[in-house]
Parts: C-alpha cells; structure tokens; sequence
C-alpha cells in the first residue's frame, strides 16, 4: 500500500501534517494533527476491517475514527488495531480468529468497541502490539497479554493473561512476534516468551520462558534499565548510567 491507493481529497491536505503512523500487515491506522488530534484508519486493498467499510476491489479507504476525548496511543497488529485514549479507556477492532483482540472470543469486529476484561472497564497507560499478539499495561502497573505464549505454536488461547511480577510495577513493555521484555519502576529487566533460539531472552540460554524472569547479568553489573526495545530476535536497553546492553 503506498499513498496513492489511500488517497482521499477531503483528508489530503491533513497528510501533510503526518506526525506519527502506526500499521501492520493489513491493518494501517495514522494519526494526523492539524489544529486538533484527529485519527484515521485506513483500511486494505485485500482485507477491511475499519469502521464497516465494504472490501475495495482497488486501493483503499480512509475514514476518521470518531474518539470520544484526546488520543493517547494506538498499535496495530498484523490484521487488527488499539486505541488508547486519554484517561485509560482501550478500544479494539479487526480480524480475531486466533483470539488476537482478548475478547474471550474469536469473531471478528468491524468498529471500535471498548475492550473490558471480565466485563470491567481497567484504566491502561501503555499499549504494544506485534503480529498476532498485543501487551497492555494498566496505570497500576499490572500486565496483560493475548494470546497466551504456550507450548506448540498452533496454540492460541483468546483469554488475557496476567503477566504481573510480584511486589513490582511495570512501567513499560516491548514485544516482538513470540517475546517481551519488561522494564519495571526499579529499573529490572524481565523477559519471557517462547522464542529464545538465539538467545533473544538474555537469559544465558535458549531456552522459552512462560513467565517473566530477571535477566540477573544487569542486577549483578549494579545497572539500572531506563529504557529498553526489541526487535524481532534482538534486545537493546539503555541504563541510566548512559551505558547500552544488546
């Protein structure tokens, strides 16, 4: 998809303004800013999953999302997007056959609907999603994740699962397609998933990880994480001591 297959001349001249963009393999969402925030998503030439728009034969649509206050963040998996808005409300739509929105269901959702665990609406100040998977995590630094990491990669579970680590907060998540690194408000780095082939994890092996652990090496070097990204098999962090680990 390029600019000219989401053209449309009553958004144009608000592509200008461009300032930040978010997408996935289907399932692009922008973000414009002209005088005030303004949302748009912009639906496929092969799939669309924005807003209830019909399927395209050519090119792409583009819509605004209606937000009901400011935008905070938005990610976009490979066929689905989030939306974080100011005050902690998370709104979810697009493909969820393999459980990728954490509904507890795997039907697809056309519009923006306001995303509850247990039918109980969680203020979220941080959103991360990558391929099938997306990472949340709440303002009182409690985790959530869907699907689940589990043994055999068939398996798909699209119930959220806590990965909270104990007496700790977290204050920020990466993730790649099949792990996550945690960053929590002591400056600790955990890791877990079940991709550790190339010792993504940095755990001094290669093996998977269902839940957090310590990655101990920066403990043992008195370092203290202050901010911290992966990539598809590769890990970065930077301590506060200006040093980078990778």
């Amino acid at each position: 998809m390029d600019i000219q297959e989401i053209y449309d001349e009553n958004v144009a001249q608000d592509f200008a303004q461009i300032f930040t963009s978010c997408y996935g393999a289907n399932h692009p969402i922008l973000a414009i800013h002209a005088e005030d925030y303004k949302v748009y998503a912009v639906s496929s030439n092969k799939k669309a999953y924005i807003i209830g728009s019909k399927q395209r034969k050519k090119g792409g649509k583009v819509e605004e999302l209606q937000l009901s206050s400011k935008l905070l963040q938005f990610n976009s998996g490979d066929t689905f997007s989030f939306y974080l808005e100011d005050g902690g409300s998370l709104f979810c739509w697009g493909e969820n056959s393999n459980g990728e929105l954490g509904l507890g269901h795997c039907q697809t959702i056309q519009i923006p609907t306001l995303w509850k665990l247990n039918n109980i609406e969680i203020p979220y100040r941080l959103i991360r999603s990558k391929g099938k998977r997306t990472f949340v995590i709440s303002q009182n630094g409690e985790g959530l994740y869907w699907p689940s990491f589990q043994e055999g990669q068939n398996y798909f579970c699209p119930f959220p699962t806590f990965f909270g680590i104990p007496s700790q907060k977290i204050s920020y998540v990466s993730c790649s397609y099949h792990f996550a690194i945690l960053v929590c408000e002591n400056g600790q780095l955990f890791s877990f998933g079940s991709q550790n082939s190339e010792g993504e994890l940095g755990l001094g092996d290669q093996l998977p990880r269902y839940t957090p652990s310590l990655i101990e090496d920066l403990v043992k070097m008195n370092e203290v994480v202050a901010a911290a990204e992966c990539g598809y098999k590769h890990v970065i962090c930077l301590t506060t001591r200006g040093k980078v680990y990778t």
